[in-house]
């Protein structure tokens, strides 16, 4: 009796031992060899507190060996496999506690398998099935255990007409995405049908329209409803008119109209107020106007019109006042205007206008006072006129103009005074000149001006005192000086370039010779004129065009300064005509003294003094020397 009962013992503890919870890491099961093996590799494992992972091969082609399964901790996902038709193999499995995700498995025909699922603890998502008919196998699946629910893509899956599925329609627990399935399932409202009842207005979202026949239908589809949450996106070859979404006041979300081949404006959408999020209009080839939007007033992301081949004006959004978020005009082919924005006075983040071939102007932003971010005009090869932008006052990042073959100057930009970021000019093939940039004293990047062809002033820039980055001046065939760039500090320049512009002779602005004083700066000049081919021709000419300090001139001395640049000795060789008092002094770019070589009365002759500079740090000097009631002075280079 007692043998009896010790062996019995052993069997019970044996198999309460066997049957614990195992695989804490998951598991990833891509050959079928390692689904028959199973249950011998993890004998009474049962209960697999990680995720499980099927698939990513067309070796799998049953889960017979997984029938020992009774919950999955994670997630469970069968994913990418070719040859498994059902999900046989699975009848034990009760729950899991996150995603269900059955992807792009291309035979599968049947969810049978999972007819005991009884809960989720997150997602389920069924997508890019291609042979998938139904959805059996889930009509034990609590429906409140399910909280995204996505359906996409499954061209053959006709019936949807679980209980689960029922269920979670009627009081959705978080975002229902449902499109491009078959006929029975093809979105929400039809598998409502199917299940005999009335799609409630979705919680949270979302709405894809692909048929005429689903816009027509909405009224009736979501009876009273007027605020659509999340995301609603309108796609499709048949769509038309959007005269049956005329009862929406708000979308909490984003609006995406995209890819709809045969629609000609956005007449329906007259209700429209707001948008919190973005609102995207792209790849709709028919579309000429944005008429439809007139009541719309917030946009509380970005406004992004793009790829809209026939589109000629953005008229329709003159009602609209605030974009929170980017402005992005692009790649509209027939684009001639961006009138509509005339009443937005600021936007938040960027602006971008590009790719426009046929606008020519930017008349319609007369009212835009600032723009947080970065402002881009570019590759807009008609655009011959920016007076548009007349009243910007405010940038707080990059100015970027490149690529608009038909610019010849920049009015319009007269107001502003900073730049938060970079300023960037280039290849703009007619661009002479840079007025509009008159006023701009300071910019917090880069300054580059490259590859503008007829380009031959940078006078404009001549109240500009300070960058914080590199200055890059390149490839501008008609630029023969470098004068309106004299007034930058040049501790603010962190590097230098002045390459490839073929006329350049001019280049020892004061900017450019005090920045080269400074050896710590990296500098490349090269490839222009005589005079502005290399460093040590900028060098020399910085030397020559000293000239005097004007206070202090009041008669001429021969003085020479040998060498000049140096980054030790100078000689200053010099005469006197008759016993008299002689200084000589050293000043720094400040006008502070910093040296006397000579304070003395001294017969005639002919002197040299030298100067030690070893000591001193690299930067622009002046020497002055008062003799016989004369002066002359200029300026020393240590390097």
């Amino acid at each position: 009796m007692k043998k009896t009962a010790l062996i019995l013992w052993l069997v019970i503890a044996c198999q309460f031992s066997f049957s614990q919870s195992c695989l804490p890491d998951g598991i990833e099961f891509y050959l079928q060899a390692q689904i028959d093996s199973f249950q011998v590799n993890y004998p009474g494992c049962k209960e697999i507190e990680g995720d499980v992972s099927i698939g990513t091969t067309s070796e799998i082609t049953n889960l017979y060996g997984l029938s020992v399964l009774t919950s999955i901790g994670g997630n469970l996902k069968i994913v990418n496999n070719n040859a498994l038709v059902d999900l046989t193999g699975l009848e034990g499995l009760n729950s899991i506690g996150e995603d269900l995700e059955i992807i792009n498995n291309t035979v599968l025909t049947s969810l049978s398998g999972l007819d005991n699922l009884d809960s989720i603890g997150g997602d389920l998502n069924i997508r890019y099935n291609l042979s998938l008919e139904d959805v059996t196998g889930l009509q034990n699946l609590e429906a409140s255990s399910i909280i995204d629910l996505s359906i996409i893509d499954n061209p053959c899956l006709t019936d949807c007409n679980a209980q689960s599925l029922c269920d979670y329609l009627s009081g959705p627990n978080g975002i229902v995405t449902i499109y491009n399935n078959g006929a029975g399932c093809s979105n929400p409202p039809d598998i409502a049908k199917s299940c005999s009842m009335q799609m409630p207005c979705l919680p949270f979202g979302s709405y894809y329209f692909t048929t005429q026949a689903e816009i027509d239908s909405f009224s009736v589809d979501y009876p009273g409803c007027s605020q659509l949450n999340s995301f609603v996106h309108i796609s499709g070859n048949d769509i038309n008119n959007l005269s049956g979404l005329g009862g929406i006041t708000c979308i909490d979300g984003t609006l995406s109209v995209s890819d709809n081949l045969a629609l000609f404006d956005l007449e329906g959408l007259d209700n429209l107020d707001s948008i919190t999020e973005h609102l995207f209009v792209s790849h709709n080839d028919l579309l000429n106007s944005l008429a439809g939007l007139e009541s719309l007033s917030h946009i509380g992301g970005s406004l992004v019109v793009c790829f809209n081949t026939a589109l000629s004006s953005l008229d329709g959004l003159e009602g609209l006042d605030t974009v929170s978020g980017n402005v992005e005009i692009c790649d509209n082919e027939n684009l001639a205007s961006v009138n509509g924005l005339n009443t937005i006075a600021a936007i938040k983040c960027h602006l971008l206008i590009e790719n426009n071939p046929g606008l020519e102007n930017l008349d319609g932003l007369e009212n835009l006072n600032s723009v947080n971010l970065r402002l881009l005009v570019g590759g807009n090869g008609s655009l011959n006129d920016i007076t548009g932008l007349g009243n910007l006052a405010y940038l707080g990042d990059e100015l970027w103009i490149g690529y608009n073959n038909n610019l010849q100057d920049l009015i319009g930009l007269e107001r502003l005074e900073s730049i938060g970021g970079n300023l960037a000019v280039k290849d703009n093939n007619s661009l002479t000149n840079l007025s509009g940039l008159n006023s701009i004293t300071s910019i917090g990047g880069y300054l580059e001006i490259g590859d503008n062809d007829a380009l031959e002033s940078l006078q404009a820039l001549h109240n500009l005192s300070s960058i914080d980055g590199a200055m890059m001046i390149y490839m501008n065939d008609g630029l023969a000086s470098l004068d309106g760039l004299d007034n930058i500090h040049a501790g603010t320049i962190t590097d230098l370039l002045i390459d490839k512009n073929s006329l350049l002779s001019t280049c020892e602005v004061n900017s450019v010779c005090d920045y080269l004083s400074n050896p710590d700066g990296p500098a490349t000049i090269e490839n222009n004129a005589a005079g502005c081919d290399s460093r040590e021709e900028v060098l020399e000419a910085c030397e020559v065009g000293v000239g005097q300090l004007d206070s202090w001139t009041v008669g001429q001395l021969d003085i020479s300064v040998r060498p000049n640049p140096s980054n030790r000795i100078f000689n200053f060789q010099f005469s006197i005509f008759n016993f008299q008092p002689v200084t000589l002094k050293i000043f720094n770019i400040q006008g502070l003294e910093v040296e006397t070589l000579l304070d003395e009365v001294m017969p005639s002759g002919e002197y040299t003094i030298q100067f030690d500079a070893s000591a001193r740090e690299p930067g622009i000097y002046f020497y002055l020397l008062v003799t016989g009631g004369k002066t002359e002075s200029g300026k020393l280079v240590i390097y």
